[in-house]
């Protein structure tokens, strides 16, 4: 039976009104609360020598407002974290219509009995690449946002036994489309304490995904898995090792594959750590942005992270292998990030099959005790083999920061990308020139603009 079409209201609404209003309302209510708190604002002008990023370069002056707030709470009935900013940009030259960009990264485990009911909260808000080989300018980008929400009831009828049911509904929005997507998932577990830092667990995942596009197939998943945790004093290993299986709708044939997850990482110090994942799995664009939901333990970072790999925008199923190490220094004076991703696709319908190799690697020196100077690099790999077109994008700045005073501070940012591509007119180079004015209430977030 073919499905009908269905365009609700929250695929065609908006949800960067909801994004501001959000913040504002977290930055009221969360303002009176003994938890880690702070709301920061910016003002960037920018001169663009590219803003196109196509091999016809065309110039422009941007201007962004920027507002936003962070959040962190751990105490016995609420382990939160939030980190939502929201930007508007206008163009000089009107090269783009003025546009609103947005990140909302959030989790929330709300204890509503100790040891018997939990109920959590995660959301991922922001704008995705919608062409994986084009660059990343606002007429190729799609407002997403994926909202996951459900209970979890844990059942003990011995020591050291548990079994633990949960169930999960969560909304994809993908901008004016119909990519988005509805998704309904019950699990069941059994987790045995072997003691306190081991914990092995077999898992049985259930899921129905319907979409809105009515040309795509709705499906049925089921994973099922052994889950081993060991925690050290300063280490924390995941190993996940399993099988899952997919059925779509109006289709004969069954996707079953493998699926395996790795996740290691270690404190070395109280101002260094480091890390690695691995993982190979069926994916789908939900389930991709999901992932970068930060644990709710984790500390507030300062910004984002580099954007080392592109974005998967999406109806299809594709099968995906990850692999991704990190390391992080912290020193009187100075700061070092470095970061390296590989990533395989296998899509099962559509021509996107591709390999990515990238990493990032971020320099900071305090030059006094009111200036700093740093320096980043990026570099993505991306070979799209169903067409043989493979581009390498690089990007590299320098920026310097100065402190006016407890809260306030100036800084001046110059950067440089380009892309060698093999496809014809791909390859593209340009400048940016960026001043800035910044307020930050906390320590513990900083304001950023995107590329």
């Amino acid at each position: 039976m073919q499905k009908k079409a269905k365009i609700s209201e929250r695929t065609l609404g908006d949800p960067r009104r909801k994004v501001l209003a959000g913040i504002c309302l977290a930055a009221y209510a969360l303002s009176a609360t003994a938890a880690e708190f702070s709301y920061t604002g910016k003002y960037v002008t920018e001169y663009a020598t590219n803003v196109t990023s196509t091999a016809q370069p065309k110039d422009d002056w941007i201007n962004s407002a920027i507002a936003g707030v962070a959040y962190a709470d751990n105490t016995a009935s609420l382990v939160s974290r939030l980190s939502a900013q929201v930007e508007y940009r206008t163009y000089a030259d009107h090269t783009f219509d003025d546009n609103t960009l947005y990140d909302v990264n959030g989790i929330g485990i709300w204890t509503i009995s100790p040891e018997r009911l939990n109920w959590t909260f995660e959301d991922v808000a922001r704008e995705v690449r919608t062409n994986p080989t084009a660059a990343d300018t606002p007429a190729n980008r799609a407002a997403t946002n994926v909202f996951r929400t459900g209970p979890d009831i844990y059942l003990h009828p011995s020591l050291p036994h548990t079994f633990s049911l949960g169930a999960r509904y969560a909304n994809f929005y993908v901008g004016d489309s119909t990519l988005g997507s509805d998704s309904y998932t019950t699990a069941l577990r059994w987790i045995y304490a072997l003691d306190s830092s081991i914990t092995p667990s077999l898992n049985y995942e259930h899921q129905t995904v319907d979409f809105d596009d009515a040309l795509s197939a709705d499906l049925t998943r089921n994973d099922a898995y052994l889950q081993i945790e060991t925690k050290w004093t300063q280490s924390r290993l995941v190993v996940v090792g399993g099988t899952t299986r997919i059925e779509r709708e109006g289709s004969s044939e069954e996707l079953s594959g493998s699926l395996w997850r790795l996740n290691w990482t270690h404190t070395i110090t109280a101002d260094s750590d480091l890390g690695a994942s691995y993982s190979s799995s069926y994916q789908d664009s939900s389930v991709d942005l999901l992932s970068t939901v930060a644990q709710p333990n984790a500390p507030l970072a300062t910004g984002t992270p580099a954007s080392i790999s592109t974005d998967v925008l999406t109806t299809d199923v594709y099968y995906s292998r990850d692999a991704d190490v990190f390391y992080n220094q912290r020193l009187s004076r100075a700061g070092f990030r470095f970061r390296i991703r590989s990533r395989n696709l296998d899509f099962e319908t559509t021509p996107q099959d591709r390999k990515e190799f990238g990493g990032s690697v971020d320099l900071d020196y305090a030059l006094t005790d009111i200036s700093t100077l740093g320096f980043n690099v990026d570099r993505n790999r991306i070979e799209q083999l169903n067409t043989s077109r493979v581009d390498e994008d690089v990007s590299y700045g320098v920026r310097y920061a100065y402190r006016l005073g407890r809260q306030w501070d100036v800084g001046l940012e110059a950067r440089r990308s380009f892309r060698d591509s093999d496809a014809v007119d791909a390859d593209y180079a340009g400048n940016r020139y960026l001043l800035s004015i910044a307020y930050n209430s906390g320590s513990f977030h900083s304001p950023f603009t995107r590329d």
